[in-house]
């Protein structure tokens, strides 16, 4: 049956229908809808995850619902300072402040963006801000002392430091930071007084004991620095910065066979460090071990091919092996690399003088004496150089200026006697021999030439009295001298 109704009672109807939606549907809005500290709550939980693009997104539908919600801005902050948004997080702490004036936290936060934007004098205004209201903010003592320490004042840095361990008797990167300054002002004992602070704090932080172990190495307590590597090392079993350093004082102690253990495991853990090798090469070359020296610096070459100290060991260790031709190539490798590597110079002209290369040999340690007038080593070597080229008083005159550095070293005078004899300088030949007995009164040789110079010069007694010093002092071969010059009978 079909019921007819009027417009009016359609519209009635209607209506009715009408409202019964919007009301199932506000109801539903009001169901699904989230509050300002909901969104708040969001945020914060995803900051604590790390989850900065999501903390942001809920932080900024808290902000648009409550614009005057501080927690929000002070939060939204800090998420913008881990977006690396650090105007951004700029604007929201001051907006922080702008409703809650006395938030100290806020200020600091401004003063650690500057303090990251190299603003260190805004940093520490924003600083001195945040103490003004708290003046135990331990926290803002210690950025204000890295922003004075971008200013240069290291005391002013030192001094903050401090008032913030005296704030805070448990702050250990407080003390760990003061030791890094006192390191940087040379206050050596100071850095590691507030190093053994943090272990006091902490037992067990590595970075304090690494830090204390260097510093007792300058103070050549290698024991001790050893037994805080150790400790590194029993903290953390795959510390390879550890184990190399307590390779490198044992090094210092001579023990070189455990030391070359201690960069075994350091490259075990880290098999791509060049210094690795290069340092246990060193050890392997001073026991002598020479062949398993060449392929640990060869293998720090390849690793690091402009490795200046590595090529110039290898051609140490290649001097050693007499293959002078490849020690060259190695030092000049060096030398490229760095041209003021006067050892490296010094031990080529060695290996070119060992090949007969005289000349090559004496440009090199003229290069050397141009740019250190004092190095007595090369004067030395030149002289010998000049002296195989027979220019005896170009030889002279090198072991002279030795003299002069060093009028303790006896080989010059010795040297310097044998070219004065080949010049027929008897007298000074004698003197110079003289000098060296002086020196070292058991030389035999000084007595056997000085004899043979006195001979040479007309004073054969003197001459057979220090030939007979000489055999006597066990130089067997001045025997036949004496007899053939002094007309001695000699046992054989």
């Amino acid at each position: 049956m079909f019921i007819h109704c009027n417009s009016h009672q359609q519209y009635q109807i209607y209506m009715k229908k009408t409202f019964l939606l919007v009301v199932v549907l506000l109801i539903s809005h009001i169901g699904l809808s989230q509050t300002s500290e909901q969104f708040f709550t969001q945020g914060e939980d995803k900051l604590r995850v790390k989850d900065y693009p999501g903390a942001l997104a809920a932080l900024n539908q808290a902000i648009e619902l409550n614009p005057v919600h501080a927690k929000a801005y002070f939060i939204r902050g800090l998420v913008k300072v881990n977006l690396k948004d650090f105007e951004g997080a700029i604007v929201d702490f001051t907006t922080t402040i702008k409703f809650q004036p006395n938030n100290e936290d806020a200020y600091h936060n401004i003063g650690v963006v500057k303090l990251t934007l190299k603003d260190f004098e805004g940093a520490i205004a924003e600083f001195n801000k945040a103490l003004e209201i708290n003046p135990k903010y331990f926290k803002s003592y210690l950025d204000r002392g890295l922003a004075k320490h971008g200013l240069d004042d290291f005391q002013g840095a030192i001094d903050d430091y401090i008032l913030a361990t005296t704030i805070n008797p448990g702050y250990e990167e407080a003390y760990y930071i003061l030791g890094l300054e006192k390191e940087i002002m040379k206050d050596t004992i100071g850095a590691m007084s507030a190093y053994t602070k943090v272990l006091e704090i902490n037992s067990k932080s590595e970075k304090a004991l690494l830090k204390r172990a260097r510093i007792k190495s300058k103070l050549i307590d290698y024991d001790g620095a050893i037994d805080d590597y150790t400790q590194v090392i029993k903290i953390n079993p795959h510390n390879s910065e550890a184990y190399y350093n307590r390779g490198n004082a044992k090094v210092m102690l001579y023990n070189y066979k455990s030391a070359i253990s201690d960069y075994d495991k350091a490259i075990k853990i880290k098999p791509d460090s060049p210094k690795y090798y290069y340092r246990r090469g060193n050890s392997k070359e001073d026991l002598k071990k020479y062949d398993g020296a060449l392929p640990d610096y060869s293998k720090a070459i390849e690793m690091q091919p402009n490795y200046e100290e590595a090529y110039y060991r290898r051609g140490n260790v290649k001097l050693a092996l007499q293959d002078y031709s490849g020690a060259i190539t190695d030092y000049s490798k060096a030398i490229e690399i760095n041209s003021n590597n006067l050892n490296a110079l010094l031990n080529r002209g060695v290996s070119k003088a060992a090949l007969k290369d005289y000349k090559g040999a004496i440009a090199d340690y003229t290069t050397i004496i141009k740019s250190d007038t004092m190095l007595e080593k090369a004067y030395f070597n030149r002289g010998n150089a000049k002296a195989n080229l027979n220019d005896q008083r170009g030889a002279i005159d090198d072991f002279s200026k030795v003299i002069e550095i060093n009028p303790k070293n006896a080989d010059a005078y010795y040297n310097r006697a044998i070219d004065k004899n080949d010049i027929r300088d008897f007298k000074g030949a004698i003197e110079d021999y003289t000098k060296v007995i002086e020196l070292i009164p058991r030389n035999s040789l000084a007595y056997y030439y000085r004899g043979l110079a006195k001979v040479s010069s007309g004073d054969k007694e003197g001459g057979c009295k220090d030939l007979n010093k000489a055999v006597e002092i066990g130089y067997e071969a001045a025997k036949f001298k004496l007899a053939s010059l002094c007309d001695q009978t000699v046992f054989f």
